[in-house]
């Protein structure tokens, strides 16, 4: 599926929101099931838009502790 930036635009507002759904300027709403999904979408269209574009996309990694460890 090939995503635009108002598609990146939207989800970007539904986070900022809270909002679970989102209707996109093709006509489709969609209800997630939590932010952390809206998240995952945002990310996926972040690679694809940098894909389209030609640039690599960026990643946030987040790195936790192992127990016990500092």
């Amino acid at each position: 599926m090939a995503f635009s930036p108002s598609d990146r635009i939207v989800v970007e507002r539904a986070l900022a929101t809270g909002a679970l759904t989102v209707r996109f300027a093709d006509g489709r709403t969609v209800t997630y099931r939590s932010l952390v999904e809206l998240e995952r979408l945002l990310s996926l269209i972040d690679g694809s838009l940098a894909a389209a574009a030609g640039t690599p996309a960026s990643a946030l990694v987040r790195v936790g502790h192992a127990s016990g460890v500092r």
